[in-house]
């Protein structure tokens, strides 16, 4: 009978525990009720039903009853256990974590053999960090490894724990810490399959942070343990390489000398082909996002020019129709910052020419258009050779993308120059 009921825990909360993302118990069909509930077993199953059902108000309505009416009944430490999982959920759902921490820690771990409780525990971590709570996931398998060091779990929850306190620390501008925690990953988890994984993860965190010098010393991690990382080496050497290439650029002010040593390093490593157009354009689009960030005029102008280059270089060394219009789209970016209207007006037009249906496609008809606006504005162009250039593009832009948030600009524009 106690087998019965830790598996009945287990393959109740399967339904649930997932890293893909999607909102837990939504999948709910109608459930028959037995003819009588007069024993724990039987609203127990009940309630689990329920509970995979989605419905888990009803479920926790239904173990309630075992605990008030069956004091003695095999299935009322069943009923306790699964309640207090279930209440632990309702507060992670409704974003009360103080209070799913303080019920976490009610959790009776002499049962774990029974009840399946690591297995739990990692699933409420992995709820945690669907909800971005990575410091509460961490508690979560840190009592894994605390309550019960012989599970089966153990390697999983402490490379997660890891993970989750790496992503913290990255969150919160500690990157020595999240440093720290990566290096006690590469070392202590090598064994785990999802480690690769979860360190290439930690790379693009550390890089979408501008923090070129870290993710450097993490591709360094990589590369010196092939047998760990072997499905990851060549991104690691890739990707040593363009941070290398990005902290020289940074180190010297991004000027032209910087710009095309870099260049030069990018052609050599990855090859004067697509593979060295996908590495300058990273490079490309991290100038272009430091720029974003900077007040010096100067230093600004220095990075947008950099960012062009980069751009320039993957142009027709790209084949692939959405890279072509992702890296047309960057460079029209590039040039309209720096005020260069007419390149933005070319750069946004070959966008949407290389594909139509580009996430941005839209975006670049409507700005073709509005950098010969702005080109008019800077006395760069006349009226009529304005109008000529901008009333198809606006007409365009009407016709193929007529829920597009530029509409408004676009009719009133077309209606002040008929």
């Amino acid at each position: 009978m106690l087998k019965k009921v830790f598996f009945s825990l287990i393959l109740s909360s399967m339904l649930f525990f997932s890293m893909s993302g999607r909102v837990y118990g939504q999948t709910a069909y109608p459930v028959e009720a037995p003819p009588s509930l007069d024993s724990g077993e039987v609203i127990y199953d009940y309630a689990m039903k329920l509970n995979d059902a989605g419905d888990r108000q009803a479920a926790e309505q239904y173990l309630s009853q075992i605990i008030s009416r069956f004091p003695g009944d095999a299935y009322r430490e069943a009923a306790e256990f699964k309640l207090l999982y279930l209440t632990i959920l309702d507060s992670i759902d409704s974003g009360d974590y103080a209070t799913a921490i303080s019920r976490m820690g009610q959790i009776p771990h002499e049962c774990s053999v029974r009840f399946g409780i690591p297995w739990h525990l990692c699933d409420l971590a992995a709820r945690f960090e669907a909800k971005g709570r990575l410091d509460e996931a961490a508690a979560a398998l840190q009592l894994v490894l605390d309550k019960h060091p012989q599970s089966d779990l153990v390697c999983r929850a402490r490379l997660k724990m890891h993970y989750s306190i790496a992503l913290s620390c990255i969150n919160a501008g500690k990157y020595d810490l999240a440093m720290q925690q990566t290096q006690i990953i590469a070392s202590e988890c090598r064994d785990n399959l999802d480690t690769p994984w979860h360190v290439a993860d930690i790379v693009y965190r550390f890089e979408n942070n501008d923090r070129f010098g870290e993710a450097q010393k993490t591709y360094e991690l990589m590369l010196g343990d092939q047998k760990t990382f072997a499905s990851y080496s060549g991104i690691a050497a890739r990707g040593k390489k363009r941070s290398e290439a990005i902290q020289q650029i940074q180190a010297r002010g991004a000027d032209s000398i910087a710009v095309s040593v870099c260049l030069e390093q990018i052609k050599q490593g990855f090859g004067d082909d697509a593979n060295g157009a996908y590495a300058a354009f990273f490079v490309g689009e991290k100038m272009y996002l430091q720029a974003q960030k900077i007040a010096d005029t100067e230093q600004k102008s220095r990075l947008l020019d950099a960012a062009e280059t980069m751009f320039y270089y993957c142009g027709g060394k790209i084949t692939d129709k959405t890279a072509v219009a992702e890296n047309s789209y960057m460079l029209g970016l590039t040039c309209n910052t720096m005020g260069n209207y007419y390149k933005a007006a070319q750069a946004f037009a070959d966008s949407y020419r290389a594909d139509p249906n580009f996430k941005y496609a839209d975006y670049c008809v409507f700005m073709t258009g509005y950098s010969y606006e702005r080109l008019l504005d800077k006395g760069g162009i006349s009226k009529t050779e304005a109008t000529q250039l901008i009333m198809p593009v606006y007409i365009k832009l009407l016709a193929e993308y007529p829920t597009s948030i530029h509409v408004g600009h676009t009719q009133k524009w077309l209606q002040d120059n008929k």
